[in-house]
C-alpha cells in the first residue's frame, strides 16, 4: 500500500527543503495536516503535491478549463478538495489530542454529513492524481482521453504491447510507481479508467498483433471474404480436411485417436465422402474421395486444405512451393496434371491457419460436441479439459475390449 505520510527527512528531499524549514512548516500549520506523534513529525502527503508526486493543484486547477469538464463537475472537484484540506487540518488537531487517524475521520464526516468511504476515496485519488482525480468521470465525458499524461500512456503502452501479455492492471501500477518514485508529475486516472482509456484508445487489431503475432491477427483480425453458399449448385463445390476424434479406440492392441478424412458440399452442408483411419494420407483422401463419387459423382471443383497430403504433387500435378511461387489461390485446370486434372476437377486451397476458410470445420465441431463427448474415452480438446482418471480407465479397459482394426 501507499504510505498516507512521510517523516520530515522525507518531505525534505522532496519538497527540496532543508529539515529545519520543514520542521518550521509543521509548526506553522503551512503543511496542512502535520502532527507530532511523540518525537516524530508526520505529514499527510496530500499537504503538498510534490509529497505524492503529482502536480500541484494550482496547476491542475488551471488546466481544467483546457479539458472541457463541465462547469458543475469541475465545482464540485474543487469542493472535494476544499474538504479534503479542511480534514486534513481537522485530524492534526485531533490526533494531538489523543485521536487517532480512522476516528478522526468518522467524526468529520458525521458532522459534514458526507460517507467515510466516499472521503476515503477522494483521498486516494488525490493522493495517487491531484485535482483530477477528484472530477467526477462518470457519463462517458469526452475529456476522459486527456486525463493521463501523453508521456505516461506511451510508458503504458510500451509494456502492455508486448509478446510477455502484461495485464492493464500490471502496466498501470508500473507507472503509478514511476511516477511516485521518479517524481514524474504525469496525471495517472483510476485502474476502472484506464481499462475504459485502453479499449477505446488502443484498437483490437493493434493489441493482437503486438500481444499475439501475426499468426493470430490473421486468424482473429485480418479482412476475408466470406463464402456465400447460395451461389453456387448443389454438388458443384467440396470441400474436405482431416480432423481428429478427441477420443480413444483400441486399435491394434493400443490407445489412439482416429482421424476423420471428409468431404462435404458446400451448398447442402451434406458429408459426401468420408474415410476414418489411424493416420491420415494420401490414400485415406482417395478412399473418401470414391465413396463420394460413386455415390454422388464427381463436383466441379474442390477447395482442399494447404496440408501436404491434400496439396501433394500426385494430386495436384505441382509441388506446393511451385504454386506458391505462381500467387494465386486458383490453379488453372491446363497447369494441373494430377488426379484433380485427370477427373476434369478444379482445385482452391485455403489459407494456412485460417479456419474461417473451411466451413467443414463447424462439422467436425458439432460431431464433436453432439457425438463424440457422449462416449467413455472423451479427451476434451485440450489438456485442461481432459479427465484425471482418463489414463487409470484406459489401462482398465484395455484388458477386457476387444481389438479393432480400422483397415
Amino acid at each position: 500500500m501507499n504510505p498516507t505520510t512521510v517523516n520530515i527527512k522525507k518531505a525534505a528531499h522532496l519538497l527540496d527543503m532543508t529539515e529545519r524549514h520543514v520542521c518550521r512548516l509543521c509548526i506553522s500549520g503551512e503543511l496542512i495536516g502535520a502532527f507530532k506523534h511523540g518525537r516524530s513529525w508526520h505529514i499527510p502527503i496530500s499537504a503538498h503535491p510534490k509529497l505524492s508526486g503529482v502536480k500541484s493543484p494550482d496547476d491542475l486547477s488551471a488546466e481544467l478549463d483546457m479539458l472541457d469538464i463541465p462547469a458543475n463537475k469541475r465545482e464540485a472537484g474543487l469542493k472535494r478538495l476544499g474538504l479534503i484540506r479542511e480534514f486534513e487540518d481537522y485530524a492534526a488537531r485531533m490526533v494531538q489530542g489523543g485521536k487517532n487517524r480512522t476516528e478522526s475521520k468518522q467524526l468529520f464526516c458525521s458532522s459534514h454529513k458526507i460517507g467515510v468511504r466516499s472521503l476515503s476515496r477522494w483521498l486516494t485519488r488525490y493522493r495517487d492524481q491531484g485535482l483530477i482525480g477528484l472530477v467526477d468521470t462518470r457519463g462517458g465525458c469526452a475529456f476522459i482521453s486527456q486525463m493521463i499524461s501523453p508521456e505516461a500512456f506511451e510508458t503504458f503502452k510500451a509494456m502492455y504491447l508486448t509478446p510477455q501479455q502484461l495485464t492493464i492492471k500490471t502496466c498501470w501500477q508500473n507507472i503509478s510507481f514511476i511516477n511516485t518514485d521518479q517524481l514524474k508529475g504525469w496525471t495517472i486516472p483510476t485502474y476502472a479508467t484506464m481499462v475504459r482509456h485502453v479499449s477505446r484508445q488502443i484498437p483490437l487489431t493493434a493489441s493482437v498483433l503486438h500481444r499475439e503475432g501475426l499468426a493470430a491477427y490473421e486468424a482473429k483480425c485480418a479482412p476475408y471474404i466470406e463464402s456465400d453458399p447460395d451461389s453456387v449448385q448443389p454438388g458443384q463445390i467440396w470441400i474436405g480436411d482431416h480432423h481428429q476424434y478427441n477420443c480413444f479406440i483400441r486399435h491394434r492392441g493400443k490407445w489412439i485417436r482416429p482421424w476423420i478424412t471428409g468431404w462435404e458440399d458446400m451448398r447442402s452442408r451434406m458429408v459426401t465422402g468420408w474415410y476414418i483411419t489411424a493416420s491420415p494420407n494420401q490414400t485415406t483422401i482417395l478412399q473418401a474421395m470414391r465413396r463420394g463419387i460413386e455415390k454422388l459423382g464427381p463436383p466441379d471443383s474442390v477447395k482442399i486444405d494447404n496440408g501436404k497430403d491434400y496439396d501433394s504433387q500426385m494430386w495436384t500435378g505441382t509441388t506446393k512451393q511451385r504454386r506458391r511461387a505462381l500467387k494465386a489461390g486458383y490453379i488453372d485446370e491446363r497447369a494441373v496434371a494430377g488426379i484433380y486434372a485427370m477427373m476434369d476437377i478444379g482445385i482452391s486451397f485455403s489459407r494456412p491457419y485460417h479456419p474461417q476458410s473451411k466451413a467443414i470445420e463447424r462439422l467436425f465441431d458439432t460431431m464433436d460436441v453432439q457425438f463424440i463427448k457422449t462416449i467413455e474415452t472423451y479427451t476434451g480438446k485440450g489438456t485442461d479439459r481432459k479427465p484425471e482418471d482418463l489414463a487409470a480407465a484406459l489401462q482398465e479397459w484395455g484388458v477386457n475390449l476387444v481389438f479393432f482394426h480400422l483397415d
